[in-house]
């Protein structure tokens, strides 16, 4: 992370708007990524009349895949944007009061959050695509 210490008012106001705006984004993603899922999960049981989900079908089991990871993404981005502006808040002696320890494993990303915000979009966008193509050969009947 940068030295983020004795930075104005205005950029930590900035800071928070900036990051506040990106953690906003990244709630309805998740929301996106979770309906995304529900919403293949029935599609792929009505396709297929299968009272159960077809879950050896490869071509369904990506998009789901890359949603979940999503939605692991995005939870995990915005537990780290609050962390990192915990932490600029910590640093420019804005705290009041210390808080818990960020978790081992989530250090690097509290430091540099966007990784996680940059994920949860690619493995958005990878899985609707795949489920939109899947989907449009499926009901072309291209796919078996």
């Amino acid at each position: 992370m940068n030295d983020l210490t004795n930075i104005s008012q205005t950029q930590l106001e900035g800071e928070y708007r900036t990051v506040g705006l990106f953690i906003d984004n990244a709630k309805t993603y998740v929301q996106l990524a979770t309906g995304a899922l529900l919403l293949s999960v029935t599609f792929s049981k009505e396709l297929t009349n299968s009272p159960t989900i077809p879950m050896t079908d490869v071509y369904l089991l990506v998009p789901w895949i890359c949603w979940l990871i999503a939605i692991l993404a995005g939870a995990t981005y915005q537990y780290c944007a609050a962390k990192y502006l915990e932490e600029l808040e910590q640093k420019n002696g804005s705290l009041y009061n210390g808080r818990v320890e960020v978790f081992v494993i989530l250090r690097y990303w509290v430091s540099n959050p966007y990784q996680l915000y940059g994920a949860l979009m690619f493995l958005f966008y990878i899985g609707t695509l795949w489920f939109v193509i899947t989907a449009i050969c499926q009901l072309m009947g291209r796919v078996p």
